[in-house]
């Protein structure tokens, strides 16, 4: 009777997979810890692929497939229910793109653009931590408009 009741969370997605016959499975968001361990598991990756990218093309790609079959399964077990070795054994490249944007808006994207939203209401110290004002930080780049005239060396007394 508790599933009749429960609240389902709106992060959880469908996703139509197979090769031969289409089914449907779901993709849940990832709880906090998990989130942390996925993307050590990225951050790991990433490392290795940014060792490997001046390699030359045959070596980026042979890289590329052996992260990919090093941690695939482990990702799907992250995010699905079901036996992410069977499940990984039926999906097409697209079925795989279409979970991996599912996994990447709902977990990362949103948190993104939540946690930016929130630092912009952070009201802005009108102090430094040394007791000195802060200058207003310029919107703009541009540095010709910030000339000095003055030689630090040459005060006038």
């Amino acid at each position: 009777m508790e599933n009749e009741t429960a609240i389902l969370n709106p992060d959880i997605k469908e996703v139509e997979i197979g090769t031969r016959t289409l089914k449907k499975i779901k993709v849940y968001p990832l709880s906090v810890m998990d989130q942390f361990k996925v993307t050590d598991l990225f951050t790991e990756v990433l490392g290795t692929f940014l060792a490997h990218q001046n390699k030359g093309d045959a070596s980026f790609v042979a890289f590329v497939i052996a992260a990919i079959k090093a941690n695939l399964t482990k990702i799907l077990a992250f995010l699905i229910d079901e036996d992410s070795e069977l499940v990984a054994k039926d999906l097409t490249n697209n079925q795989l793109c279409d979970i991996a944007a599912i996994a990447y808006e709902v977990n990362y994207e949103v948190i993104s653009k939540k946690v930016s939203g929130l630092l912009k209401e952070i009201p802005q110290p009108k102090e430094s931590l040394l007791g000195r004002p802060l200058q207003p930080s310029a919107e703009s780049t541009d540095t010709e408009s910030m000339t000095f005239t003055e030689n630090p060396g040459n005060k006038e007394e």
